[in-house]
C-alpha cells in the first residue's frame, strides 16, 4: 500500500523551561496561568496517541508545580492519552512534576 494512504501519527510537544511560579516581574518562569491553554490544547489533538512533556527547571513553587500536575493529569484522563516526561534537571519541587511519567 502507498505511504500516503496511511495515517500520520503525531505527538505534541510540551516544553516547561524555567523556574517553577511567578519568578519576578518579567514573568520567565512556569505558572499554572500561562501553561493552562498550551496543555489543553496538546491533549485535545485527536490523532495524537501520547503527549511529550519536556521539563528543564530548577525548582520553584510547589503550590504550581502541583496544579499543573493535576491539570495535565486530568486532561489525560478526559482525553484518554499518554503522558512521556523527559527531564533535564533535577530539584525538589520539580520531583512532583517529573511523577508525570505515568505508564
Amino acid at each position: 500500500m502507498l505511504s500516503f494512504f496511511k495515517k500520520k501519527k503525531i505527538v505534541p510537544h510540551i516544553r516547561l523551561t524555567g523556574v517553577i511560579g511567578n519568578a519576578g516581574r518579567f514573568k520567565q518562569g512556569i505558572d499554572f496561568a500561562g501553561q493552562e491553554e498550551l496543555i489543553k490544547k496538546a491533549f485535545s489533538i485527536k490523532k495524537s496517541l501520547a503527549v511529550a512533556i519536556s521539563i528543564n527547571s530548577p525548582g520553584g513553587s510547589p503550590v504550581q508545580s502541583h496544579l499543573i500536575y493535576d491539570f495535565i493529569r486530568a486532561q489525560a484522563k478526559k482525553n484518554k492519552k499518554k503522558g512521556n516526561c523527559f527531564r533535564r534537571r533535577c530539584c525538589c519541587f520539580r520531583r512532583l512534576l517529573d511523577c508525570m511519567c505515568w505508564r
